[in-house]
C-alpha cells in the first residue's frame, strides 16, 4: 500500500511540474508567426498578380524605349533598302551624307484630342492675346483723343465765358446797371495758376462736373446777352432788336457759327 501511494505521489508531482512549463507566451508566438506567414504569402501573390497584369501604357513605353535604344538589325527591310542605296551604319542620310544620323524622336500622344489639336489651341490663345492687346491699344488711343478733345473744348468754353463776362459788364454799365444779375456775370479775379494746373493731367468726375457747369454758365450768360442787349459774342455784334438778332445771327451756340 505504501509503495503504491508513493508512485501516485511521484506522478502527481511530475504532472504539476509539467504544467508549470506550459507558458502562455508560446501560444501567442505561434499565432504571430502564422499571421506573418499569411502576410508574406499575400504580398507574394500581389506581386505575382502585378507582374502578370502590367498596365498597357507601361508595357508600350517599355517596348518603345527598348526599340529606340537598340539599333536596327541588318535583316530589317527598311535598313536593307537603305544599304542597297549606299547607306552605311552611322552615316548621315542624304546623297552627301549630311542628313540626320539619329531617328526622329517619338512623341507619344496621351490625350484623346485629334492630331494638331495642341497647336490649334496655342494658335487660338495667341490670337486672343493679340486681339486683347489691339483692343487695349485702341482704347488707349481713344481715351487720349477724348482727353485732348475735352481739353480743347474746356479752353474754348473758358474763352467764350470770359468774353461774355467782359461784354456783359460793359453793356450793363452802359445801361446804368450797378450790379450784375448774377455775381459771376461780370469779370472775376483770375485764380492762381497753381490751383488751376493741379491734377491737370487726370480726367475724373470733378473735371466732368466742372465742364458741364461751365457750359451751363455760358449758355445762361449768352442767353442773357441776347435777350437784354441783343448781343452775340460769336458775331461780336449788338443788333438793333430781337427781330434783327433772329434774322441775321446764325444761332445761339458756337456750333451754329462754324
Amino acid at each position: 500500500m505504501q509503495g503504491g501511494g508513493g508512485d501516485e505521489d511521484y506522478m502527481s508531482a511530475a504532472f504539476v511540474e509539467a504544467g508549470k512549463d506550459q507558458r502562455p507566451g508560446l501560444v501567442v508566438s505561434h499565432a504571430v508567426r502564422a499571421q506573418r506567414r499569411l502576410e508574406r504569402r499575400h504580398n507574394e501573390l500581389n506581386a505575382q498578380h502585378r507582374a502578370r497584369h502590367v498596365p498597357r501604357a507601361v508595357v508600350e513605353q517599355q517596348n518603345r524605349e527598348a526599340a529606340l535604344s537598340s539599333a536596327l538589325p541588318t535583316h530589317n527591310r527598311g535598313f536593307a533598302l537603305l544599304q542597297r542605296m549606299g547607306y552605311r551604319a552611322g552615316q548621315g542620310l542624304g546623297k552627301s551624307g549630311t542628313g540626320i544620323t539619329e531617328p526622329i524622336p517619338v512623341q507619344p500622344k496621351a490625350d484623346r484630342g485629334g492630331v494638331g489639336r495642341e497647336k490649334e489651341k496655342e494658335r487660338q490663345v495667341a490670337e486672343r492675346l493679340r486681339r486683347r492687346q489691339q483692343q487695349q491699344a485702341k482704347c488707349s488711343v481713344e481715351e487720349y483723343r477724348t482727353r485732348v478733345r475735352n481739353k480743347l473744348e474746356d479752353r474754348q468754353t473758358e474763352d467764350d465765358l470770359r468774353k461774355s463776362r467782359g461784354a456783359c459788364e460793359q453793356l450793363d454799365q452802359q445801361k446804368g446797371v450797378r450790379e450784375p444779375l448774377e455775381p459771376w456775370f461780370w469779370m472775376q479775379p483770375e485764380p492762381d495758376e497753381d490751383e488751376d494746373d493741379e491734377d491737370d493731367e487726370e480726367e475724373d468726375d470733378d473735371d466732368q462736373r466742372s465742364r458741364l457747369q461751365k457750359q451751363e454758365m455760358l449758355q445762361k450768360l449768352t442767353g442773357y446777352l441776347r435777350s437784354e442787349h441783343f448781343y452775340c459774342i460769336w458775331c461780336g455784334t449788338s443788333y438793333e432788336d430781337r427781330d434783327d438778332l433772329d434774322s441775321n445771327c446764325p444761332g445761339s451756340t458756337a456750333e451754329d457759327h462754324n
